[in-house]
């Protein structure tokens, strides 16, 4: 990856971000749910 894969989800999250990726690791690991505004989901072991 190139570093900017956050780049929609950055504007449109804005300092929410890291929280939500943490919530998404948790809930979808797999990034099954990766359309729209999406992020990355951050490893298990970074909460």
């Amino acid at each position: 990856m190139d570093g900017d894969e956050d780049g929609p989800a950055t504007a449109a999250f804005a300092d929410n971000l890291e929280q939500l990726k943490v919530i998404k690791a948790k809930y979808d690991p797999e990034n099954f749910f990766n359309a729209n505004q999406n992020s990355v989901p951050v490893a298990a072991n970074s909460e």
